[in-house]
């Protein structure tokens, strides 16, 4: 599968909505240990929209999720790892029949950042992306 649109990443597409204190931070990215993150997906973006910060796993997954999504809607799922670069490391995809999906076989030794694309939506939706 090819990544659409993920060469062309630029400050107006990286969306991130989290709430997370200035101490759960770090140099390398927020831990999800106990946090969420949420992606809100705009409806008129047809460019891949990422994280902005790099995420933290200690359980070795993390999962991306929605709390519903239109019939015959898709939403292509990117992850990215802070040593792969521009590069997604794994593929998923969100549907109506599968709302959620976990990447695993990760490591707490790096970070990781989510990027997700959809030209589906008739209004914005939000993922949520938990370890």
């Amino acid at each position: 599968m090819a990544c659409a649109g993920c060469s062309g990443q630029t400050s107006e597409n990286v969306v991130d909505t989290t709430d997370i204190s200035a101490s759960q931070r770090n140099t390398e990215g927020i831990a999800l240990s106990g946090n969420d993150v949420t992606l809100e997906l705009a409806a008129d973006e047809t460019e891949v929209q990422i994280t902005q910060d790099y995420l933290i796993t200690n359980t070795g997954e993390i999962t991306v999720s929605a709390d519903s999504i239109p019939d015959g809607a898709e939403i292509q799922l990117y992850l990215y790892s802070n040593d792969a670069g521009d590069e997604p490391i794994m593929y998923a995809t969100l549907t109506d029949s599968e709302t959620s999906v976990v990447f695993s076989g990760l490591t707490h030794a790096l970070s990781y950042k989510v990027g997700a694309e959809t030209d589906t939506l008739a209004e914005s939706l939000s993922l949520t992306i938990t370890d």
